[in-house]
């Protein structure tokens, strides 16, 4: 199935694996919206703020992202969610210069409209 921007726009709730992780690392929340062509995303986890953009590729949304680590400085990856008919985003991330791959859980808590 293909899927556009509005398909995915909205708030979601997040539970996440950090790489080689069995037991949930994270929970937070991604916002996803419609920028003409792209999605821009914004992830809040803890008090740590992310963002990043993307787009589709069929069911594939796939998004860059960057963030600032305090132990690292200034931090690059990639997502790739699945997107799931119940509207359920599945995904795997992976950072700049990393061996492993983590996993997301996002669940839609609220849809909402493009940016502009």
């Amino acid at each position: 199935m293909t899927y556009q921007s509005s398909d995915v726009c909205g708030v979601y709730s997040i539970q996440g694996w950090n790489p080689g992780a069995d037991d949930l690392s994270y929970e937070g929340e991604l916002e996803l919206q419609e920028d003409g062509e792209l999605i821009v995303a914004r992830w809040v986890i803890g008090p740590d703020i992310m963002f990043g953009s993307g787009f589709f590729e069929g069911d594939k949304l796939v998004l860059a992202f960057n963030f600032i680590d305090p132990y690292q400085g200034a931090v690059t990856g990639v997502v790739m969610y699945d997107v799931r008919a119940s509207g359920q985003l599945e995904g795997r991330w992976s950072v700049f210069g990393g061996q492993l791959r983590g996993r997301e859980s996002c669940t839609l808590l609220q849809k909402t409209g493009p940016l502009h």
